[in-house]
């Protein structure tokens, strides 16, 4: 009994060694990307300011690309995690007040990992990581959409995208250019801009 409760201390013990390089490695080059653009970050300079050998960082990633690729898809699966938890067509049955409730345990994850998205996101990043964001999210965000019958005659596929774009949209602004807004106003900003057209929010001269 003795025995086997030291085997599986001493197997977390290595899980936990395992996870910690692993985000050491992810943080260095989170700190690499502030003064240089992702795609001139070498092996060499993670490894040197991490202080771990080659040999660590290649039982932990196979280059720079699927390190970059390893962030990108850990921060996405947990927005897709998010949209899991409410039912397929929450857009169509939540009420504004669900709704806004959710749109800020969204906003609460991206804040968590506030850093990533900005620096993924910044002038040094990858542009191609929102649209990833926004193919792997797109099956997601109101899948089952059910429209009217009107004289517009939208379809709803072009419903799905302006749904999906006025979301993606909103969060774009506040990680690039308003760092400062709480996710409670971001909660709010998405309720309202799924509500209420930018015409309704001019104000009109006399």
């Amino acid at each position: 009994m003795i025995n086997n409760e030291f085997r599986l201390g001493k197997i977390m013990q290595k899980r936990q060694m395992y996870a910690d390089t692993q985000n050491k490695i992810i943080e260095t080059t989170l700190i690499l990307m502030k003064s240089k653009p992702i795609s001139t970050i070498k092996v060499t300079e993670i490894v040197r300011m991490a202080k771990i050998n080659r040999t660590t960082f290649y039982l932990h990633f196979q280059d720079v690309p699927a390190l970059i690729e390893y962030i990108e898809n850990t921060l996405i699966d947990e927005l897709i995690e998010c949209f899991k938890s409410v039912p397929n067509n929450w857009i169509q049955i939540y009420s504004q007040e669900q709704e806004e409730r959710f749109y800020l345990k969204f906003a609460q994850i991206i804040e968590t990992n506030f850093s990533m998205y900005q620096r993924l996101m910044g002038s040094n990043g990858d542009a191609k990581f929102i649209l990833l964001v926004r193919q792997r999210l797109s099956d997601y965000i109101a899948p089952t959409i059910i429209t009217t019958n009107d004289d517009l005659n939208i379809s709803s596929d072009i419903l799905h995208e302006l749904i999906l774009s006025g979301l993606l949209d909103v969060l774009q602004y506040w990680i690039q250019k308003d760092p400062s807004l709480t996710p409670q106003k971001i909660a709010r900003l998405l309720l309202v801009s799924r509500h209420v057209s930018p015409n309704q929010r001019v104000k009109r001269k006399q």
